[in-house]
């Protein structure tokens, strides 16, 4: 029942996020609200303090890592305090280290998929300038693919053929999200535009501008500004969520196994 509220949970702030590129306060709050509440309830039935104590401390220790990565305009606020929430609710830091690396592995996977269906929708222009960068990285990747093929038709090494394969489907990855942040998520808009929630490149943290401001843009005489948008991250953490609760496993450490 605990895992069901905590996924619906997370699956109403993916809607939202997807739909308005914001987060409801209310959802992070409500979920650290739940994890506090149960671990309460714990200590007055079994007079416990350890629990209570744990999440704190754990609680705390990740929500200072989120602010930090606020902060440094890598999040926004809704992602961070989604982060924040879940380590309230499973303050357990093999849970929470599990957590993390299917998180960057499905929330990779799904900024790339989000990246190709945006530009597909609003910028189609970014696809002719990948195609154009990767005709420079053309001999490169041919170097690493033809590296690791005749590694293993010589030296039977699997994992060099493996890794090959990888990295220049990671070098290529990289450059897309490049050219992608460049010139697929950066729009040049009118200054009678704007709305409420829009985010300027100017800003060094990831925030939607106020009608405050967007009244003082107005009066500074300014015709147009550049905005950025950004992936609606918050689906990660549901995907994420869903295959370490039902595998209690990290994903990565599947494949290397296997490799």
């Amino acid at each position: 029942m605990f895992e069901i509220v905590v996924g619906v949970s997370l699956f109403i702030a993916s809607i939202y996020d997807l739909k308005t590129t914001e987060i409801p306060d209310e959802i992070p709050i409500f979920l650290i609200s739940l994890g506090i509440f149960l671990v309460v309830f714990d200590l007055i039935l079994f007079k416990d303090l350890s629990k209570l104590t744990n999440t704190i401390i754990v609680g705390l220790v990740f929500s200072v890592f989120c602010i930090l990565m606020y902060y440094g305009g890598h999040w926004g606020a809704g992602d961070s305090a989604l982060l924040a929430s879940i380590a309230f609710l499973y303050p357990n830091f093999s849970f929470l280290f599990k957590y993390l690396i299917n998180l960057i592995i499905f929330g990779s996977f799904f900024m790339v998929a989000f990246s190709v269906v945006f530009c597909y929708l609003y910028s189609k222009k970014v696809f002719k300038k990948f195609s154009i960068e990767q005709k420079k990285l053309k001999y490169l990747y041919i170097s690493l693919l033809l590296l690791g093929l005749v590694s293993f038709i010589i030296l039977k090494n699997k994992f060099l053929l493996i890794y090959s394969i990888v990295l220049t489907l990671a070098i290529m990855t990289i450059n897309f999200c490049i050219i992608v942040e460049k010139y697929g998520f950066k729009k040049r808009i009118r200054v009678d535009k704007l709305k409420v929630g829009d985010v300027l490149v100017s800003f060094k943290r990831w925030r939607g501008i106020t009608e405050k401001e967007i009244e003082a843009i107005k009066k500074s005489g300014k015709t147009f500004v550049t905005i950025k948008e950004g992936v609606r991250f918050a689906p990660a953490f549901l995907i994420a969520y869903l295959y370490t609760i039902l595998t209690n496993e990290a994903i990565l450490f599947n494949y290397l196994i296997v490799w």
